[in-house]
């Protein structure tokens, strides 16, 4: 095989890689919508059965987002400030 065909392929693998985690991670993803899947039946039902407003398991929540203490907003400014 030759160079330049390792090359593309290895950036191409890479790629791949971003676009599936992409796809996996990111905010309405494949997990967080397997995790809303499981979680709202179970909530529902316990507060069915309970009568209480309280959710047994957590909701999905993404961390790391612009409003987090310390981090950059869309402004490059700290803390949203």
């Amino acid at each position: 095989m030759k160079p330049i065909t390792k090359v593309f392929l290895v950036i191409g693998a890479l790629v791949l890689s971003l676009v599936i985690w992409g796809l996996f991670f990111n905010g309405g993803g494949v997990l967080e919508t397997a995790w809303t899947a499981l979680t709202t039946p179970v909530n529902n039902t316990w507060k069915s059965v309970t009568g209480g407003t309280t959710n047994i398991l957590p909701q999905f929540k993404e961390t790391g987002t612009a409003s987090d203490t310390g981090s950059l907003d869309a402004d490059k400014n700290m803390g949203g400030n």
